[in-house]
């Protein structure tokens, strides 16, 4: 955020987005950071830090030789790359309204300048790059804390010139409240600041407070889990474990904040002229001050299939879910417009009817969404039960794959989704994939390479595990499955699954024995990278290999052990899905063969499966 309240949102993949206010709309803006550096990946900037409303940098891990930062003498209209004395990930920017600021990272140095950031000199180098510099705060009379990526803190008298090390919250946890950390990330340095007189360091989920540092005296800051201060120390405000915003008075006691709380994981804090400002792992935006808090969900003028995580169709009409918002078209995707916000992430979300959908939150809570009323009613067969994953079996069926920890299970509905009964429950590793045989089992894909087969209405029978992949021929250790995966039987008794192995690829296997064993299927004879599962058949998304023609362009119809082509695109097929009806839904995405711009998503509705 700058000075006059205009605010800044950096991508990992490089570019950034800005907004006059808050609550404004957002736009892309000329500050691109996407720059190649070492190891032939894209550049990043991290944040975007003003000296004034005017003057800004913007730093990262940015250049061939990761030793550029960005500058600003313009409000952020036009950005100049400019030089550090050397490589070095940027963790961390403190700078001030007179043109000072200190900044550092991966080699553990911090850089000085006193031009408002147009140069930077080594000043000095309180860590090394095992132990690194990750944050740092410095007072108006030269007076500084800096923190690593690591059980240490160091403290400076004349500046940031020299430093002496100081015992961290964890070193002194007999006294301090601290819970005790193996290691990293818990033994990190989170944030540090100087507050009302007393120094704070955010350590393990937990703030702690001392008036000196010589002795330092730690104690924990009530309950608070995240904290942030102003530059010039005259403010601060904290989050606490329930998601509550509270200020941080001059005796540090916590006064609650009204309103919104943070629903989702925080990604960053930030204080500008008294106010707190918030922004969640789904890119949600809380502000909150002595009036209230309040959130809302990034919002632009342009597309906003970009954000779209899953589409599904209901009827006539396109319905996706963003991060904080659920979404209609009903032009096939050419436009969307929101039609529900939320403070929790939504993740998912499958067709009940044409007026309703099923849909569940990064939390696992279940809702079903009436599109005529715009109502969300809470699943209460579902209650506590964190939703995974979904698998409909057919317009009917549906199997759901709960994340319970320690307890995982299967839930059943028949119902599309209103009511849910428990097929099997264990302890141990989450399901992760499922299918219902012809037989009417169900058989269950755990994340621990096993399988459980279900014969309703109660008996239960563990498998033997899919054996390890194999790369160049070669046996490695067990891998389990990372990602994308999918179960499909033929019959009773022949069944695939298809996964993706991090570091090793796409992975099929097959059993001809119901589950009992399973072997590795050679991947160009079984080319499938997604098999959805429908009324005893299956949609297949196949990838061919040849030299002229890569990726995931067409669309089979498995029936037992035959397949047939349905679909053949020229874009690649990124997403299928059948309706209640029966209706086929694809996803497609540009390729720069078929079009200039490689963002334009977009969708195409094929007539029943069998028809």
């Amino acid at each position: 955020m700058s000075p006059s309240g205009a605010a800044w949102l950096t991508d990992s993949d490089g570019p950034s987005y800005h907004a006059d206010a808050f609550d404004a709309l957002w736009s892309r803006s000329p500050l691109d950071c996407s720059t190649l550096v070492g190891f032939s990946r894209s550049g990043q900037c991290d944040r975007v830090t003003f000296f004034t409303d005017r003057v800004a940098i913007a730093t990262g891990y940015v250049g061939q030789r990761n030793d550029e930062y960005f500058w600003t003498g313009d409000a952020g209209r036009t950005w100049e790359r400019r030089k550090l004395p050397a490589g070095e990930w940027i963790y961390d920017v403190f700078a001030t309204a007179r043109g000072e600021a200190w900044l550092g990272g991966s080699r553990g140095n911090v850089y000085y300048s006193r031009d408002a950031g147009r140069t930077f000199t080594l000043l000095s180098q309180p860590y090394d790059d095992r132990s690194r510099m990750h944050r740092i705060f410095m007072t108006a009379s030269g007076n500084g804390l800096a923190g690593a990526l690591g059980n240490e803190l160091k403290v400076t008298r004349d500046g940031g010139r020299t430093w002496t090390a100081i015992e961290t919250p964890l070193d002194q946890r007999a006294t301090s409240g601290a819970k005790p950390a193996a290691e990293s990330p818990a033994k990190n340095i989170q944030n540090v600041a100087f507050v009302h007189g007393q120094w704070l360091v955010q350590q393990n989920d937990a703030v702690f407070a001392s008036p000196d540092v010589t002795p330092v005296r730690w104690r924990r800051v009530g309950t608070l889990v995240a904290f942030e201060a102003d530059r010039d120390g005259s403010a601060a405000f904290g989050v606490e474990r329930d998601g509550r915003f509270v200020r941080i008075d001059a005796s540090l006691a916590l006064a609650s904040i009204s309103g919104a709380r943070l629903e989702g994981e925080l990604e960053d804090l930030h204080v500008e002229a008294g106010v707190l400002y918030a922004l969640d792992a789904s890119l949600g935006l809380y502000r909150a001050d002595a009036q209230g808090a309040r959130f809302v969900v990034p919002q632009s003028d342009g597309d906003a299939a970009a954000s779209l995580t899953m589409v599904r169709r209901a009827g006539d009409k396109l319905w996706g879910v963003a991060p904080h918002g659920l979404y209609a078209s009903a032009n096939g995707g050419a436009t969307w417009g929101v039609e529900q916000e939320s403070t929790t992430a939504l993740v998912g979300l499958e067709a009940r009817s044409t007026d309703e959908l099923f849909v569940w939150d990064a939390r696992g809570d279940a809702s079903i969404f009436d599109a005529r009323s715009h109502r969300l009613t809470a699943v209460g067969s579902l209650a506590r039960v964190p939703v995974g994953s979904l698998v409909v079996v057919d317009a009917g069926q549906w199997i759901m794959l709960d994340r319970g920890r320690p307890q995982a299970g299967a839930w059943r509905s028949n119902d599309r989704g209103a009511n849910w009964t428990q097929l099997d429950g264990w302890k141990g590793a989450i399901a992760i994939a499922a299918a219902a045989s012809p037989d009417h089992d169900v058989v269950l894909w755990l994340a621990d390479n096993t399988v459980r087969r279900v014969k309703l209405p109660t008996s239960t029978s563990v498998l033997a595990g899919i054996p390890a992949p194999r790369v160049r021929s070669v046996p490695v250790a067990a891998r389990h499955v990372s990602c994308c995966t999918s179960m499909y039987f033929a019959d009773a008794d022949h069944g695939l699954l298809r996964g993706y192995v991090h570091h090793a690829g796409d992975h099929v296997w097959a059993t001809e024995d119901g589950g009992a064993s399973w072997s590795a299927v050679d991947t160009a004879a079984l080319p499938f990278t997604r098999v959805v599962p429908f009324r005893g058949d299956a949609l297949a998304v196949a990838a061919r290999t040849g030299e002229d023609d890569e990726g995931k362009r067409e669309l089979y119809v498995l029936q037992g052990t035959n397949r047939r082509l349905v679909y053949r695109a020229t874009e690649e097929i990124s997403d299928v899905s059948v309706d209640p009806s029966g209706n086929v839904l694809i996803e497609l995405d540009p390729t720069p063969e078929t079009f200039d711009d490689t963002s334009g998503r977009h969708w195409l509705a094929l007539r029943p499966m069998g028809q």
